[in-house]
């Protein structure tokens, strides 16, 4: 398996979820939150900036809001079903107003956007060592000055970290893409981690050593193994849950008790439950499987 941060820190987020998501390939059709629906609009847009700028010439903000709100409507017109909204009081109108703060915070503060855009949405492969390797998209790379670059990437989080500066310097994310971005280039001197909180029109800053990467290596080595060598995939409750696509088939959420002296007739009613059961039961059926096929192996063999 090809790793990524995002696969990792679901592992240790709720090995359920990983389980449902990485391994048995279980995908909630048509659910999306709407957090992550305008971040994506906004990334796209600042994409859209960045490559413009990269031809010479500076996007007006007028046409970068224009482009936001005409892929916020071809994309939200193409859902089978609205975006999740989570918080009491707010609508889809209220986040599409918040990701055209963003960008127009954003768009004032670093016009004209002068710095030197080596990529945007640059795919990275880590060799971690021992066979492992790791992939990712960096948002924005640029070069400040020859052999100093910088690994920018952009939250539309609607709260600052507790202890932000604490955040930036043990987030692993940006550290891992310093060192794809030290084995693919010949010329790295210094590497700089920025963090765009654009809710907030707030950046945060870090530097890793090559201690802290040669940490970092050793720690995700260990990781990989114990996810690979797992047998058991419990869920775990945390904030994020209200967030999970597979919030319906968990069993932290299914109520075990009122669901047990339920009727049957209840029993197939309830989607979650059926699909639990059903996973289960396949899991099962697949382990047996594996098992006969093995036992076929060695006497053919």
């Amino acid at each position: 398996m090809l790793y990524s941060h995002s696969r990792l820190e679901c592992y240790q987020n709720c090995p359920h979820k990983f389980k449902l998501h990485y391994l048995d390939n279980v995908r909630v059709e048509g659910f999306e939150t709407i957090e992550a629906f305008m971040g994506k609009r906004v990334h796209e847009a600042l994409e859209h900036l960045y490559k413009v700028r990269m031809l010479t010439r500076v996007l007006p903000l007028e046409e970068l809001i224009a482009f936001y709100e005409k892929e916020w409507d071809k994309k939200i017109s193409a859902l089978p079903q609205p975006p999740k909204i989570n918080r009491e009081g707010v609508s889809i109108k209220d986040y599409a107003e918040k990701g055209r703060q963003c960008l127009t915070n954003y768009y004032n503060r670093f016009q004209p956007f002068n710095d030197k855009t080596i990529d945007v949405e640059k795919r990275v492969r880590v060799d971690l060592g021992d066979n492992y390797q790791l992939q990712g998209i960096i948002d924005r790379l640029s070069e400040e000055e020859p052999g100093n670059y910088a690994i920018h990437d952009y939250k539309t989080n609607s709260r600052l970290p507790n202890q932000p500066r604490e955040w930036v310097d043990s987030n692993q994310q940006l550290a891992f893409y310093q060192l794809g971005i030290e084995q693919e280039f010949n010329d790295v001197e210094t590497v700089e981690l920025v963090w765009h909180f654009l809710s907030f029109d707030k950046d945060y800053s870090s530097k890793r050593s090559k201690t802290d990467i040669e940490t970092l290596k050793a720690e995700t080595r260990t990781l990989i193994q114990e996810i690979e060598s797992a047998c058991e995939y419990p869920a775990r409750r945390n904030p994020l849950c209200e967030w999970c696509e597979y919030k319906e088939l968990c069993p932290e959420w299914a109520h075990p008790l009122e669901m047990a002296s339920a009727p049957k007739n209840k029993y197939a009613s309830n989607t979650g439950v059926q699909l639990v059961n059903k996973f289960q039961e396949l899991s099962n059926q697949k382990q047996e499987l594996e098992s006969e096929i093995n036992e076929l192996k060695e006497a053919i063999a």
